[in-house]
Formats: structure tokens, C-alpha cells, sequence
């Protein structure tokens, strides 16, 4: 088995799993998909040896509107280290973005008839994708303050692990404006849509400068780094929900 080895393309488990492991195909969970129409628009997998976890976007023609494409995306390994995740997302073009709904979606262990459980599972996935569709009209109708803006960008940087232990009043909020400063003219706004964009960029894509305590409370040692981007595929869609749900929770309590 080589590196290069797509793991989508597995047609068995990896040795190393229990004789309780049900194999569940990641080509059978896109043919399903087809079924409802939806093709495969992107792919990535981490390093591996053919079974490790890997990620495919599927979209429809029908999904478009006018800043990008609602989407679906799949998450499955063959070694035991992730059960088959179905989420709703939206891929943003102005950004080449992806951005995820923060619905939890569904997982579907690979035991018993695991196959029929995912087939019967998708139509609550895409009532997920129509209430995207809503939460996305929510936060373009909505203005965050300054406070639900802090909060959010704060929220952002413990999602990356950037501690405020140890960090003065100026290093703190250089971070802050740091996560809430926008790429691109497009981006500059008020309006909770715009704001999530910015700081959902931020976070994922990296490349800002942030004041990080990598010492201890007793003696802490604050450094100037550059954030890296996310790459892991399960910790993608793992922030970019809990980021989401962040903000429409901030954008509720206005």
C-alpha cells in the first residue's frame, strides 16, 4: 500500500481493526448520494497508508445562491479511527471557503447494517441544509455589537488554543482585532454574516499574527507567532461548527 493510496477508493478495512468492524464503503456512500443527486466536487485525506480518515464536499446544481454552494460533506476512514459523518455546509467562492452549519449531522458506526442506516439518515441532513439556508438569511439581517463581536473573536481563539493566561491588556487585544480583521473589502461590515466570514477565515486559513503564552502561569512567556492553518479534516468540520454555533447563539441574544 503506498502513500498516494486514495482511501475513498478502499474496497477493505485495515488489518489492524477488531473482527466487529463493518467495512462501509466510502464509494458505496457516494453512489447513495447520487441517488439525491448530489457529485463530488472536492477531496482531501491526510497522510496514510489507504485507510486513513479522508473528506469529500458533495454538491448539487440546485444548491447554488448568491455568495456560494450548500453542500454536504463526508467524513469516513477504514482503520477505526472515525465513524461515517454526513454534514451540511456552504462553500463560499468569494474566499474559497468552506464553512459548515453547526448542526451536529449524523454518525453512522461502522457495525451492523451500517450502509442502510446512512441511506435512511440523509433526508435529515438535508432538512439540515434548508436550515442553513434560514441561518444564513438570519445572520445577513443581523448586526453583532461590539461586545458580541469580542465575544465571538474570543471564543474564536480559544477554538485555536491561544490562551489569555499570562497575556496583557495590549497583547489581548491586538489578538482580537488580529481575528477580526478582514481579507478583503467584500468582508467589511457589521452584519453577523460578514463577521462569522471573517473570523471563520481567520481561524481555519491562519496566517495572522497572534500573542501566544507558551510558558507557564507562573512563568508565562508570551511569543508573537503566525497561526498555521487547519488541515486535519475532522477538526475542520469540528471547529467550523462550533464556530457557527457560536455566533447564532451571540446573534439570539441580541
Amino acid at each position: 500500500m503506498t502513500l498516494n493510496t486514495l482511501a475513498k477508493l478502499q474496497t477493505q478495512a485495515a488489518p489492524t481493526v477488531s473482527d466487529s468492524y463493518v467495512f462501509l464503503s466510502t464509494e458505496q456512500a457516494h453512489e447513495v448520494l447520487a441517488e439525491f443527486g448530489f457529485f463530488e466536487s472536492k477531496y482531501r485525506q491526510g497522510k496514510g497508508t489507504g485507510f486513513q480518515k479522508h473528506l469529500s464536499i458533495f454538491e448539487r446544481d440546485t444548491d447554488n445562491d448568491e455568495d456560494g454552494r450548500f453542500n454536504l460533506l463526508l467524513l469516513n476512514s477504514h482503520n477505526g479511527t472515525s465513524s461515517l459523518r454526513l454534514e451540511a455546509g456552504y462553500f463560499r467562492v468569494l474566499c474559497e471557503n468552506q464553512l459548515g452549519s453547526g448542526d451536529i449531522g449524523i454518525r453512522v458506526a461502522h457495525r451492523g447494517q451500517a450502509l442502510d442506516r446512512f441511506a435512511d439518515a440523509i433526508p435529515l441532513v438535508l432538512q439540515q441544509m434548508q436550515k442553513f439556508r434560514e441561518t444564513k438569511q438570519l445572520l445577513r439581517d443581523k448586526t453583532l455589537n461590539d461586545d458580541a463581536r469580542w465575544e465571538l473573536a474570543r471564543f474564536a481563539l480559544e477554538l485555536r488554543g491561544v490562551g489569555v493566561t499570562g497575556l496583557d491588556d495590549y497583547q489581548l487585544t491586538r489578538n482580537i482585532q488580529n481575528m477580526l480583521t478582514s481579507r478583503r473589502y467584500e468582508d467589511r461590515g457589521l452584519n453577523a454574516w460578514k463577521m462569522f466570514n471573517v473570523v471563520q477565515e481567520n481561524v481555519v486559513k491562519g496566517g495572522i499574527r497572534l500573542y501566544q503564552n507558551t510558558g507557564t502561569i507562573e512563568q508565562p512567556k508570551d511569543v508573537l507567532r503566525k497561526a498555521r492553518a487547519l488541515t486535519s479534516a475532522e477538526r475542520l468540520l469540528d471547529v467550523n461548527n462550533q464556530l457557527t454555533q457560536r455566533t447564532i447563539e451571540l446573534v439570539q441574544a441580541a
